[in-house]
C-alpha cells in the first residue's frame, strides 16, 4: 500500500514538473513579454563631468521631465516623445529590441547619409539606448542614454560630442 502512495506522489511531482512549463511558459514566470504600449515620464540626469566639452549639466535639466511612450510588438519598436501636446515618433523604423526574461534593451544607431551633406547636417553619428527592467507586471523602469558625435567638428566645439541620460517609471497602458 505504501508503494502505491509513494508512486502517486512521485507521479504527481513529475507531472507538475513536466506540465508547468507548458501551462505557464517561461515568459509568464518573468511577468510576460514587453509587448504593448508603455507610457511614463523621463527625467533627465545631469552629467557634470569635469574636462568634458559638453554634457547636459544638472543646472540645465528640466526638473519636470518629458512624457514618453514605447510601443513594442514582437521585434517592432516605436519610441515617442510628447511635443506641444502631440506624440512625435523618434527615428521611425530605426529601433530594435533584444529581450531576456525581465530585461530588454531597445536601441537605434544611425548617421547622416552623406558626410558632405550641403545642408550642414552631415558628419554625425547618433546612438539611443533604452534599458528596461520590470518593476512589477504592469510597470517597467526605463534608463535612457543618448550619444551624439558630430565628427566633422573639432572635439572641443560646443555640442560636437555629447551625452544625455534620463530615467523613468513607465506604466503599461495597452
Amino acid at each position: 500500500m505504501i508503494w502505491k502512495l509513494r508512486f502517486s506522489q512521485i507521479f504527481l511531482f513529475f507531472s507538475v514538473l513536466i506540465i508547468s512549463p507548458i501551462v505557464y511558459g517561461e515568459d509568464d514566470l518573468y511577468y510576460g513579454d514587453f509587448n504593448g504600449s508603455w507610457e511614463g515620464t523621463l527625467y533627465l540626469i545631469g552629467l557634470d563631468l569635469p574636462g568634458f566639452p559638453y554634457t547636459l549639466s544638472t543646472k540645465e535639466i528640466d526638473k519636470n521631465g518629458g512624457e514618453s511612450k514605447i510601443v513594442v510588438s514582437g521585434q517592432n519598436v516605436e519610441v515617442y516623445y510628447k511635443w506641444k501636446g502631440k506624440w512625435k515618433e523618434v527615428k521611425p523604423g530605426q529601433f530594435k529590441i533584444n529581450k531576456h526574461k525581465t530585461n530588454a534593451i531597445i536601441f537605434a544607431i544611425n548617421s547622416s547619409s552623406d558626410v558632405y551633406d550641403k545642408t550642414g547636417s552631415g558628419g554625425w553619428v547618433e546612438t539611443w539606448n533604452f534599458t528596461l527592467t520590470y518593476k512589477d507586471k504592469n510597470s517597467v523602469y526605463v534608463y535612457v542614454t543618448r550619444a551624439v558625435n558630430n565628427y566633422m567638428k573639432k572635439y572641443d566645439e560646443e555640442i560636437s560630442r555629447f551625452f544625455i541620460s534620463s530615467f523613468g517609471d513607465f506604466q503599461k497602458v495597452s
